[in-house]
């Protein structure tokens, strides 16, 4: 049955653009719970307030998770620690909340709204691990404002993950990968990934549809894996101070890493 042009399910494997969507369909009594995506808790956000029930601890953020390929790869192989996935586009919400229910997962919880304002309100030590994958590049004149890791969001980051946590980043925009490796360094010890290399978490890839898309387009990739830096709140906000604005110049045309020139091999 196919559910849109780039998605189909053949028995219980559902497949987008020829790769196997994480997780199997279940009979349908063995559906879970999975709670409706939520507008954002008022106030000050602790892990208790994201966490699905009977889990604690600090939770694993999916920003803008789209329809969440990166969150059932990882709820699936990790369900006893608690997931929290936000998107501006309630549609996709829907499809990740349906996808999560067909295959028994209960440990997510999904939220509609902004992924600045989900870090910003951040208790300190709520997130274990922070995923971004392909943040909006925004190439229209006058809307770089709206570009996800500005100088503040990249201090909320560092607050809101525990000692030696995790921020995951990746892009096929040359121009945006120019900026996060001239500024995470600043907050976080940054490792980059060679395009072949595995994430050292161990869960895979692809970890996103922008990331089939690319590759279908023969874009290379940037990807990188931060660890928090030992910095006390007010170090970490002196050098977040000094870090520049995300105000590159960008376009739809020149933005590219670069293209492969040969043809692409098996995908890992």
């Amino acid at each position: 049955m196919s559910i849109d042009r780039t998605t189909l399910i053949i028995g219980d494997q559902e497949w987008e653009l020829r790769v196997a969507i994480p997780g199997r369909i279940l009979p349908e009594q063995q559906w879970s719970e999975v709670a409706k995506e939520a507008a954002l808790p008022g106030g000050a956000i602790h892990a208790a307030d994201l966490a699905a029930p009977g889990l604690q601890g600090p939770v694993v953020v999916d920003l803008g998770c789209g329809n969440g390929r990166f969150t059932l790869l990882s709820a699936l192989a990790r369900p006893n620690l608690p997931h929290v996935a936000i998107d501006n586009d309630p549609m996709h919400l829907r499809y990740l909340r349906r996808r999560l229910r067909q295959r028994g997962v209960a440990n997510v919880r999904l939220y509609i709204g902004d992924a600045g304002e989900l870090l910003a309100r951040l208790e300190p030590g709520t997130a274990r691990e922070i995923h971004a994958y392909h943040p909006q590049p925004w190439h229209e004149p006058g809307l770089t404002h709206r570009r996800l890791f500005q100088p503040p969001f990249q201090l909320d980051a560092h607050r809101a993950l525990i000692e030696g946590g995790t921020l995951c980043v990746q892009t096929d925009s040359k121009p945006y990968s120019n900026y996060l490796r001239g500024t995470l360094p600043f907050l976080f010890e940054m490792r980059e990934l060679a395009e072949r290399d595995a994430w050292p978490d161990g869960l895979g890839k692809p970890r996103g549809r922008r990331e089939l898309v690319a590759l279908e387009q023969g874009l290379t990739l940037w990807r990188c894996v931060c660890v928090k830096r030992p910095f006390s709140a007010d170090e970490a906000a002196a050098r977040a101070a000094k870090l520049p604005v995300p105000d590159f110049k960008s376009d739809r045309k020149a933005s590219p890493i670069r293209r492969r020139r040969s043809p692409q091999g098996p995908r890992p």
